[in-house]
């Protein structure tokens, strides 16, 4: 998704860019407005994440985004590896919610 695709699906993407960088306010959220240099900036400021980190996460979670809903191919370990990572976000906020 390339700078005007991510600022056209903001308002449809929000929701998941919550879930997954849950640090993000969502008084950024709506300051971000689908600026992709704002969100790398709310990684950067949350996450501690240099710019080039922080847009390599986005990478990432945006192949992984774009694969969502589509049909796995057997042998694909795509699913089991978003499982993975579901379980552990959802771990690390049942701690956060137990450190208080």
């Amino acid at each position: 998704m390339n700078r005007e695709q991510f600022k056209g699906k903001w308002n449809e993407i929000q929701g998941k860019v919550k879930e997954k960088w849950g640090k993000i306010t969502n008084d950024e959220l709506l300051q971000i407005h689908g600026e992709y240099d704002k969100f790398v900036g709310a990684l950067q400021k949350n996450y501690g994440y240099m710019k080039e980190q922080a847009e390599e996460e986005i990478r990432k979670w945006n192949e992984k985004e774009s694969s969502w809903g589509k049909k796995e191919s057997h042998g694909s370990h795509s699913t089991k590896e978003g499982h993975k990572e579901n379980h552990k976000w959802k771990e690390d906020k049942e701690k956060k919610r137990k450190a208080g």
